[in-house]
């Protein structure tokens, strides 16, 4: 898949491929960054956050139990599954931007506009007569 510079305060980026995103380090940063959660070798969610650590232990949290969310607002949160994260250090002004970009290059099954589809119910099919 060809990838489209991105550009940043009047620079080119390249954006990684699915490869070298896979070979990131697994080692939560304490920098801003752009994170990939994978299921085995499956990209399942790309995020962006300025506390890595906080976000991670969010995550964990979700899938240990089931979605319920603790301390917070309270509520239910989507269940990613993963087994692991690689994260993508950045600026905190750039952090956005790259996690877009990203998300454009490779659909995930639980970002939105892959969960829009993912979690929609079928139509109900109207009985015929």
């Amino acid at each position: 898949m060809p990838f489209s510079p991105l550009f940043w305060r009047g620079k080119k980026h390249m954006l990684l491929s699915l490869e070298e995103l896979r070979a990131l380090p697994d080692q939560e940063s304490r920098k801003p960054c752009v994170y990939f959660l994978w299921l085995d070798q499956e990209l399942m969610y790309i995020g962006s956050t300025p506390s890595p650590n906080r976000r991670m232990c969010q995550h964990w949290q979700n899938l240990r139990y089931g979605g319920r969310r603790f301390g917070d607002n309270g509520g239910n949160m989507r269940v990613i599954p993963f087994n692991r994260a690689t994260f993508l250090e950045t600026t905190q002004d750039r952090m956005r931007e790259l996690e877009s970009s990203y998300q454009d290059a490779y659909p995930t099954p639980y970002n939105w506009h892959g969960v829009a589809h993912a979690l929609m119910p079928p139509e109900p099919q109207e009985a015929s007569k």
